[in-house]
């Protein structure tokens, strides 16, 4: 069912390199593991344009993105929470937990307290506002509350 709104959703969508997605699965976000990908890595794409792999952390039970990517994944787990709580008929009810034993099965996606310190520690960037409102402009006609307001995600965990 890859037509649901949650999978879908611009604001959970990201461009990515596809062995970097495959290799990541349904690991739950967290801190730690070993170094998958190397900045200093280059991969050739089909139009002969070299581009540098993204810096992935990986563990058999974790996935740990790029320092500049945190906080980005971190508000986009707040508003998959918020925005789809199993109201329409077979929508899940995406959640965030700390007990990283349920992450691996829906509908957990992200482990809260490692999820609310990238978000401290990563801002939103001026890139991520841009998309931000390019995706409410353009696409979807909603935004990510937690890009235009931060703080609220202290407010509500």
């Amino acid at each position: 069912m890859t037509t649901w709104p949650p999978y879908t959703d611009l604001f959970a969508l990201r461009p990515e390199i596809c062995r970097v997605n495959n290799d990541r699965g349904n690991l739950p976000y967290e801190f730690g593991g070993i170094p998958l990908y190397n900045l200093v890595n280059y991969i050739t794409l089909s139009n002969g344009n070299t581009v540098p792999t993204s810096l992935k952390m990986v563990s058999n039970v974790s996935w740990e993105p790029p320092d500049d990517m945190k906080g980005d994944i971190a508000r986009a787990m707040f508003y998959m929470a918020v925005r789809y709580n199993g109201d329409l008929f077979n929508e899940p009810d995406l959640e965030l937990t700390n007990t990283v034993s349920l992450v691996s099965g829906q509908p957990y996606m992200g482990k809260l307290s490692v999820l609310i310190q990238w978000h401290l520690d990563d801002p939103p960037s001026p890139a991520e506002m841009l998309r931000n409102d390019l995706i409410f402009t353009l696409f979807q006609g909603n935004r990510n509350p937690f890009i235009d307001h931060p703080e609220w995600v202290t407010n509500i965990w």
